[in-house]
């Protein structure tokens, strides 16, 4: 009951603050126009090859659900909300990772660079700030647990981008150097290749976005609040919902397999 107490008046009192304590000097939007405008550069030619990612992890609806998730970051006034938003995207990738590994353990070196990966192509609003915000406001003593350990790897992650030189990718230097110059508009010879996902080998990553962005990813977003719970934990009331959503994925990849061919699933 201490630490709801604790929790609850945290969030009282930082929503009450949160105009003057979140950018309280013009240098935040600085930093937070800077960061944008170079992740959104290294977006633009930043392939999961050039981060070295396995290619089982090349998973596109899970890589969009956690940009979602990150995104959220934005909406919420209290550091532990925030702090959720990123537990909430971690997570995703975790369960990636599991199931790409059949449940066997990962480590940081495979983690990292798909957080890397999801916060370039997420690129949240006002990412520096909310940092900030989180390391300023939130209690110590709620940094040590496992949300403040995804935190910590947010940080990691940011500074990783903000850093980044071609002798950190797997990318020629020469195209590293011309793509980070060409800033506007970016070179037709700095764009990614088409991608081929479970969606057809005909679209593109930003193609394969559009496409799923809408109902599927809706119906994931309501789906995946279930992702953590055991069975003994689920509640009787949550049943119904939880088939509701059920059949309304079940309609929209129907839908996606009727509009984009066959599906071929992961072996």
């Amino acid at each position: 009951e201490f630490e709801n107490a604790r929790e609850g008046l945290e969030k009282l009192l930082m929503t009450r603050i949160h105009s003057r304590a979140f950018k309280p000097d013009a240098s935040y939007s600085r930093r937070d126009e800077e960061l944008s405008a170079r992740l959104a550069l290294l977006g633009s030619f930043v392939t999961l090859e050039h981060l070295d990612i396995a290619e089982n992890l090349h998973n596109e609806v899970s890589h969009i659900l956690a940009q979602k998730e990150l995104q959220k970051i934005v909406q919420y006034k209290a550091p532990r909300d925030k702090m959720v938003c990123i537990l909430n995207c971690c997570k995703v990738i975790s369960n990636l990772l599991t199931h790409a590994r059949e449940g066997q353990p990962y480590g940081a070196d495979e983690f990292l660079p798909l957080l890397i990966y999801i916060v370039l192509k997420a690129n949240p609003d006002d990412l520096h700030s909310n940092m900030q915000y989180i390391t300023n406001y939130r209690h110590p003593s709620r940094m040590a647990s496992e949300p403040g350990y995804f935190f910590t790897q947010l940080v990691s992650a940011v500074h990783f981008l903000e850093n980044v030189q071609s002798s950190s990718l797997s990318i020629d230097p020469e195209i590293f150097d011309r793509c980070m110059a060409e800033a506007s508009p970016v070179s037709a010879k700095c764009q990614p290749i088409e991608a081929t996902d479970a969606l057809g080998p005909h679209l593109t990553s930003a193609t394969s976005t559009v496409a799923i962005s809408n109902e599927a990813m809706e119906c994931l977003m309501r789906s995946y609040r279930y992702i953590q719970l055991d069975p003994d934990e689920l509640r009787v009331g949550e049943v119904s919902d939880l088939l509701k959503d059920y059949k309304a994925l079940v309609g929209v990849l129907k839908k996606m397999v009727d509009e984009h061919g066959q599906v071929e699933l992961a072996k």
